[in-house]
């Protein structure tokens, strides 16, 4: 009798341990037939986000926050950024930015240029982040490789491109650790950029603003 219970009780954690092996694997292939569709999806970002590119309140939307944390932030460490100029560019396209390998090209997901001679800058971000308005958390580059686009990367991304504004104003020059192995690179400003990246995000985070924010991004048309 002994034996035909312990018989029983090793069927039952057999055909249990197989069980969970086949849920498991239904969920895997789910979870990949999901990423292919979003990447199917997404394979014509540019025309789902055209009009949204364009869209004025979107423009209003990130020239607002851009200088109003610039200014919030540069007050914290006593600068004057009033004869630097700070302005939303728009939306770039990832693929056209560059020659590199595509996993580093689509890391840009934001771009600060500083023009000395007009003294002004200029905050541009990747179309991707548009995504987020029609619902995706993620941008898939290949059916293997995606990028996070939710809204605490596109105001982390925010924070990146005001570090280097900051950077420009201060010194008329910038680096982050994205440049490493570059002419561009400098150890003691990308330290400094990593630093100021932290401390405009955690700004932003714990100004009370971020689900007001976050709100408004979704309901921007």
């Amino acid at each position: 009798m002994l034996g035909l219970i312990c018989g029983s009780i090793l069927i039952y954690q057999w055909w249990a341990r197989k069980q969970e092996i086949a849920r498991l694997q239904d969920q895997l292939e789910q979870k990949e037939q999901e990423t292919k569709k979003h990447y199917q999806e997404q394979k014509n970002y540019l025309k789902l986000t055209a009009n949204l590119a364009n869209n004025p309140n979107i423009q209003r939307f990130f020239t607002e926050l851009l200088r109003n944390y610039a200014g919030k932030f540069a007050k914290s460490k006593e600068l004057d950024i009033s004869h630097y100029p700070l302005n939303f560019g728009g939306f770039y396209h990832g693929e056209q930015q560059d020659q590199r390998p595509l996993k580093a090209q689509y890391q840009k997901l934001g771009n600060c240029c500083f023009t000395s001679e007009k003294k002004q800058a200029v905050i541009s971000l990747n179309q991707f982040y548009l995504l987020n308005k029609l619902g995706h958390e993620r941008y898939f580059a290949t059916p293997n490789h995606y990028l996070e686009i939710d809204f605490a990367n596109l105001l982390k991304t925010c924070s990146h491109e005001l570090a280097h504004y900051i950077q420009f104003v201060k010194y008329g020059n910038s680096s982050c650790e994205s440049d490493l192995g570059t002419e561009n690179y400098v150890a003691e400003l990308a330290q400094e950029h990593r630093k100021f990246t932290g401390e405009i995000y955690g700004m932003v985070k714990s100004s009370g603003e971020y689900s007001e924010l976050e709100s408004r991004w979704k309901k921007i048309m």
